[in-house]
């Protein structure tokens, strides 16, 4: 079943300049009438854009943008200019068109930036992040939220300041770090409180409920929804308090306070019912359908999904119709008509197929396993069997996938502490100079002896002033530094520094090393999301102390993948032996790990190692959040050779291996010819120590 929330995101703009209400149909008349001032046509366009087609004519609402950029254009006012392109970049965007949308706010932006308008540069940057929001880029618009909380921090706009709050709120909530997700969404309820903005702070508490809700920590949720609902009932704000009630609802019946979830649950549908919405109708109907089924009332509760199944076909609405089918056929499954349990879930599975839904089609293809089971069909219960386990271990990717990319979030963030650092350092460095300008000046106007004397102590105070901000300055350099190092080669960071920028290079000869750890999705299930990054952290931490151990550079890691090389961006004459030496020394800390984590009755990982030798492009990918990365075919076979290898094993190419087959150290076991994606059949070989 769907969730019954929604996380609120606002986009901060500036919706009219207008101090007074003219009616609507005189806007046009005054826009038309270029005998009055500019700013009055200006101000009404605005307010045509926004009251009449912004959100049912977005297409119109670029054009009379337009026309708006072009008036503010003619007359050099560059606050209507940026607020044209603002109106264009949302126009934009509810059209879908997120490239689109970036340019325009980017323009309106440098344009606020350079009129030194606060109001516009934080409404207009607000906008920026929606968008790569949006787009999944979660770090991107964190920044942007993040910078336009500064600006109206600075300016003292409350209201602005309390929705960057919500929005840098919704950011960690779509991350599941629910601390953070609490921490700001409480920060913007505070403020929106003291302005009595009744509205949003219900949208707040609904979201704050659903984070308890997720956390399986009911009460909580259900004291967030119901403080929501009383504040939508003082501004008959009605269709919040549906979604609130089927929302208190929802976790009665979760906790197995069956009928108090139905008290609920009705309460919604008679909201609903009374607004007319029936996506809601439909929802709330499935609910109670779902709820009837566990309290074995089999009969009320198809009746009661076959009403949420035509209300859902009237929208239409293709997941709901799917999910009560499922519903249904689960329904009529436990009540012994198998013969209907089997005609809902295929209905309902080849709707979810369709909408490419892995959790829905493994309700229904669990149901159907179930079904064909209990009438005794057991190739058909075998058949769904093995799909509903496809579908499973589908969603449990997703799931990985998810925890990777909160890891991936977590690193850019410590990534870009370092270009924040670089930028204090910069302004630091401002100052210093002028403090020493400052100081010429007055020690040559101050020449005098006498008034030198009486001014002993001010500059006195003034030197140790200097003197800690040049620390500071070193200490912000030397860890702007460390935090360059810690992303790049020595040799690349320097030149880097120097001329501020890196070009790529042809290293003729290096050796890569690729890890992946096998059961990873396996571990997925049983560990959470903070054990899971804390064990993959501690494996590469080590991993980490042995490349610096062997000379060899980390290159990066995706997901659960490892991946450095030796040899650069240095050349150097040891890299094979350094990296396979490297590479034993990791499977070795592996299996140790392993056995005392087995001794413990503790999940670990396995891990698989690949090795290859040969030339590669290096240099730096990116031109804010700086990567050194390597590229070509010696690269794309050495991640093969991982691949291809086996659980404990380290596995190297015939190139690796012909460069080390006289080293009396190591012993090789030839594996033949081995199928590699993309590869055809190449040798391989396993090394060991000897």
């Amino acid at each position: 079943m769907k969730k019954c929330f929604t996380l609120t995101v606002f986009t901060l703009t500036i919706t009219t300049f207008l101090t007074a209400q003219p009616q609507q149909d005189s806007l046009w008349s005054i826009w038309s009438d270029q005998s009055l001032a500019d700013t009055s046509r200006l101000k009404a366009i605005n307010r045509i854009i926004w009251d009449k087609v912004l959100f049912s004519r977005p297409d119109s609402a670029t054009q009379l943008a337009n026309l708006q950029f072009a008036l503010a254009e003619e007359k050099a006012n560059p606050r209507f200019m940026s607020t044209a392109l603002n109106n264009r970049g949302i126009s934009f965007a509810i059209q879908g068109l997120d490239s689109l949308a970036l340019d325009s706010y980017k323009q309106g932006l440098q344009l606020a930036t350079d009129n030194h308008d606060s109001t516009m540069m934080a409404n207009i940057t607000v906008n920026i992040g929606v968008i790569y929001s949006n787009q999944g880029d979660q770090v991107e618009a964190l920044k942007n939220y993040e910078s336009a909380l500064a600006i109206n921090q600075r300016i003292g706009n409350k209201s602005n300041v309390a929705r960057c709050l919500l929005n840098i709120g919704t950011i960690y909530h779509k991350q599941t770090d629910y601390d953070q997700a609490l921490d700001y969404y409480k920060r913007s309820l505070d403020i929106f409180g003291q302005q009595s903005l009744k509205r949003v702070q219900a949208s707040i508490l609904t979201n704050i409920g659903s984070i308890y809700t997720e956390l399986e920590q009911y009460k909580k949720a259900r004291e967030n929804y119901e403080q929501s609902s009383e504040l939508m009932a003082e501004i008959n704000y009605a269709q919040g308090m549906g979604v609130n009630y089927a929302n208190i609802g929802n976790t009665y019946t979760k906790e197995g306070a069956l009928e108090k979830g139905m008290e609920y649950f009705e309460k919604s549908l008679e909201v609903e019912t009374a607004i007319g919405k029936k996506a809601g109708i439909a929802e709330t109907l499935e609910k109670m359908g779902y709820n009837l089924q566990l309290q074995g009332k089999y009969e009320e509760a198809q009746i009661t999904l076959e009403k949420s199944l035509q209300t859902f076909t009237e929208i239409p609405d293709q997941y709901g119709i799917g999910s009560v089918h499922i519903q249904m056929g689960q329904g009529y499954r436990e009540a012994g008509n198998y013969k209907k349990a089997i005609h809902h879930c295929k209905q309902g599975l080849v709707i979810q197929k369709e909408l490419a839904n892995e959790g829905r089609q493994k309700d229904a293809c669990q149901c159907l396993y179930e079904t064909y089971a209990l009438r005794g069909d057991f190739e058909n219960a075998f058949l769904y069997h093995k799909e509903m386990f496809a579908h499973y271990d589908s969603i449990k990717s997703d799931q990985t996938l998810n925890k990777i990319q909160a890891m991936e979030f977590e690193k850019q963030l410590i990534a870009d502490s370092l270009f924040q650092a670089e930028k204090r350092h910069q302004l630091e460095l401002a100052f210093q100079k002028e403090v020493a300008e400052k100081d010429k000046t007055q020690n040559f106007l101050l020449s005098g002896g006498f008034i030198l004397i009486l001014l002993a102590g001010g500059l006195f105070t003034r030197n140790r002033m200097v003197t800690k901000s040049r620390t500071q300055i070193r200490l912000e350099k030397d860890r702007s530094d460390e935090l360059l190092l810690n992303i790049l080669p020595e040799e690349t960071a320097k030149e880097l520094k120097a001329k501020g920028s890196a070009e790529s290079k042809l290293i003729e000869e290096t050796t890569v090393l690729f890890t992946d750890f096998v059961g990873f999705t396996e571990m997925s299930e049983m560990l959470s999301a903070s054990e899971l990054v804390k064990n993959i952290n501690e494996c590469f931490s080590a991993f980490d102390h042995i490349m610096e151990k062997h000379s060899i550079e980390k290159i990066k890691t995706i997901g659960d993948a490892y991946m450095a090389a030796g040899g650069l961006p240095t050349p150097n004459s040891t890299h094979v032996k350094d990296v396979v030496l490297a590479a034993l020394e990791i499977s070795n800390f592996m299996l140790h790990r392993g056995n005392e984590r087995k001794e413990q009755g503790l999940p670990f990982f396995q891990i698989r190692i690949g090795v290859n030798t040969g030339p590669v492009v290096a240099g730096i990918v990116g031109v804010k959040k700086f990567q050194y990365d390597i590229w070509g075919d010696t690269v794309n076979t050495a991640s093969r050779m991982e691949s291809a290898s086996e659980s404990g094993k380290v596995n190297i190419s015939e190139s690796t291996y012909n460069q080390l087959k006289n080293e009396t150290e190591f012993n090789f076991e030839h594996r033949g010819e081995i199928e590699a994606k993309g590869k055809g059949k190449v040798n391989m070989w396993y090394v060991t120590k000897a």
